[in-house]
């Protein structure tokens, strides 16, 4: 077990959370087991500016709520290009208490899920030992951050994903497929449908596109499709970065609905013809963000 003596005393640790007693009570934790730098964050956009700013070496937080979730933060930070620390390791601390909020924080690129009440010796020897034992930080079309994989589990039945494992080949289920394509199509179809009068400089219109995006991530991760999860969190990535702003281009916006509407009418079978979209997608994102930095510089 790592020594929990002094384990972050030569961390600058960012903490954030939306309550400033929980704010107050994770840093006294974190005290405790010898931090002395801190930088406080209340909201997302507020996190944001400090990862940038201040390049945290850790990140303790507790569970966001609003239009930008604990989930989509992770993801957000694990996926951006311009926060030189987006692999610095990602600790919830938080009630919830949910398996399938442990499974979901751990997808989105979290390195350790802290479930209150915890003990501050518990909570110091968890947060030491994701500092002893750094995780390979892996990039993929459905998943930034650091490695999942952790052990060889003979017992383990899920999904295999390392390259050496053999798997045998999927049955595939036609009609389940039909299915899929038009849960994705319907949710990807009212998305197209929010972008045709969005306008530069357009708040309302903004929210609404990225409301109808974040329908099609829920509709996306229930298809179990991570190719178009992949394509519409650029789209989301883009739209909390210039937001309702001057710099919002709705015509990239559209072309970027447009092929989610293309991602959503592939069979998943065509895995090549649906990542070629999903990187485009990807540098496209890239181009318009490198643009609007450039021209609010």
């Amino acid at each position: 077990m790592p020594n929990v003596a002094n384990a972050l005393e030569n961390e600058k640790i960012l903490v954030l959370d939306q309550n400033e007693e929980c704010r107050a009570l994770a840093m006294s934790i974190l005290k405790d087991g010898g931090a002395r730098a801190f930088v406080s964050a209340s909201g997302a956009q507020e996190a944001y500016a400090a990862l940038r700013r201040e390049l945290p070496t850790l990140l303790v937080m507790g569970w966001l709520e609003g239009a930008v979730d604990a989930l989509d933060f992770i993801r957000s930070v694990r996926r951006s290009d311009d926060i030189p620390n987006r692999s610095a390791p990602i600790v919830l601390l938080t009630q919830r208490g949910r398996q399938s909020d442990v499974e979901a924080a751990r997808a989105a690129g979290a390195d350790a899920y802290l479930i209150k009440p915890i003990s501050i010796r518990t909570a110091l020897q968890k947060i030491a030992a994701v500092l002893a034992n750094p995780q390979p930080f892996v990039a993929t079309a459905s998943y930034t951050g650091p490695c999942r994989r952790r052990r060889s589990d003979a017992d383990y039945t899920g999904p295999k994903r390392r390259i050496t494992d053999v798997v045998e080949a999927p049955v595939h289920d036609e009609a389940l497929e039909r299915e899929r394509v038009a849960l994705r199509s319907a949710a990807v179809d009212t998305l197209v449908a929010s972008t045709r009068m969005l306008k530069s400089q357009d708040p309302q219109g903004a929210r609404a596109v990225f409301a109808a995006a974040l329908e099609v991530k829920t509709v996306a991760l229930g298809t179990q499709d991570p190719i178009l999860m992949s394509g519409v969190e650029q789209l989301t990535r883009y739209l909390e970065s210039v937001g309702a702003t001057g710099l919002l281009d709705p015509d990239a916006v559209r072309t970027h609905a447009e092929a989610l509407r293309q991602l959503a009418e592939l069979p998943n079978v065509n895995d090549a013809a649906r990542n070629a979209v999903a990187a485009g997608l990807e540098k496209m994102v890239e181009k318009k963000l490198r643009q609007a930095i450039g021209a609010s510089a």
